[in-house]
């Protein structure tokens, strides 16, 4: 048959864990995949999605649904429960050696101590959700003053040892911890992309709330790209204000 989507790693044993650790979420909670799938779809279909573009990679995106669905719809975080440590030493992301703690409860212990039930009893329905997800991340994330963290999903503000480990551009951007790796996944995103991004969300959110279908909303097509007003725009756009002003004064 046709072959989906699938990831290779050779002699890389962290993606292993990260890969084990997202499984488990998906089934502690059962509306979290659906969730990521529509969210991914809809990434992919306003090229927002894909770190060789510029953009967030689809495991971004993985994570920021996981941190939503723990904000509102009680998903724990399995890395503070583990019962047991774990490590792995593997090169980092610039290939340095080093050790990774990769201790989290997996799925199978989460159900067993909770009766085998996974948790989808949540008052909102999965529209819903949807819906909160893009009015979240358009309206109420704290943009350049909030991290995306799994691992601990306390809506902490990162320091500046944390942006060493990303991208940082002159608007707030966004900052999305990789979980074992406790680097930020923003490291591939693009100014003009991250741009584009806001834009897309704040649509999303929007078209939902104007009473757009599902359909509509994963379907529509990507918003025009978005202009950057950079520092040095601002400061002619200023000069070139005030030469007006001075200029009018001059006539009266």
């Amino acid at each position: 048959g046709e072959l989906g989507e699938c990831d290779v790693s050779v002699n890389n044993r962290l993606p292993l864990s990260n890969s084990e650790l997202l499984r488990s979420y998906s089934l502690v909670n059962k509306r979290l995949r659906p969730m990521v799938l529509l969210v991914k779809t809809w990434a992919k279909n306003h090229h927002v999605c894909g770190a060789n573009e510029g953009n967030l990679s689809s495991y971004a995106w993985t994570i920021m649904v996981v941190y939503f669905m723990q904000l509102v719809d009680g998903v724990p975080s399995l890395q503070q429960l583990a019962k047991d440590s774990r490590a792995v030493v593997d090169c980092d992301y610039w290939g340095y050696p080093r050790q990774f703690d990769t201790s989290f409860l997996s799925a199978e212990e989460y159900l067993h101590s909770n009766g085998g039930q996974a948790g989808q009893d949540a008052p909102l329905s999965l529209a819903e959700l949807l819906y909160g997800f893009f009015r979240f991340f358009s309206r109420e994330y704290h943009w350049g003053g909030e991290v995306v963290s799994i691992r601990k999903p306390e809506r902490w503000e990162p320091d500046m040892w944390f942006r060493l480990y990303g991208k940082n551009h002159p608007e707030p951007g966004i900052h999305v911890e990789d979980p074992i790796e406790l680097r930020d996944l923003n490291i591939v995103l693009r100014r003009d992309r991250l741009a584009q991004l806001k834009a897309e969300l704040a649509g999303a959110a929007d078209m939902l709330e104007g009473g757009s279908s599902l359909e509509e909303m994963l379907t529509s097509p990507a918003l025009p790209s978005q202009p950057l007003f950079t520092p040095l725009k601002q400061h002619l756009r200023k000069q070139q204000l005030r030469k007006r002003f001075h200029k009018k004064h001059r006539r009266v």
